[in-house]
C-alpha cells in the first residue's frame, strides 16, 4: 500500500520544544503500516512523528508529502494527561 523509502523518528518529552523531545523509536526504510518498538517505557506529554525522510517520489525526485494516522500510543495509566509508550 505504502511505498517504502520513508525515514522517521518518534520524539518524546514533557513540552512542545523541540530541544525537550527526545528520540524513543526509529524507522528506517518504511512504507504502508509502521510498528514501532521501544527499548524501555516512556512517559510523555508531548509526542512527535518526525520524518526526516520521504520516499521517492514517481518520477524518483522526493515526495512533498505522507499522510497517515496513528492508531494506537499506548494505555492510559491513570494520568491526567499525557502518554505511555510501553515495550
Amino acid at each position: 500500500m505504502g511505498i517504502p523509502g520513508a525515514d522517521l523518528q518518534l520524539r518524546a518529552g514533557g513540552t512542545p520544544v523541540l530541544a525537550d523531545l527526545h528520540t524513543v523509536a526509529t524507522s528506517t526504510g518504511a512504507g504502508g503500516t509502521v510498528q514501532l518498538s521501544l527499548t524501555s517505557p516512556v512517559h510523555a506529554r508531548c509526542l512527535l512523528i518526525w520524518f526526516t525522510k520521504l520516499p521517492p517520489g514517481a518520477s524518483g525526485t522526493t515526495r512533498s508529502a505522507c499522510t497517515g494516522s496513528v492508531s494506537k500510543v499506548g494505555r492510559d495509566c491513570g494520568a491526567r494527561s499525557g502518554f505511555t509508550i510501553e515495550k
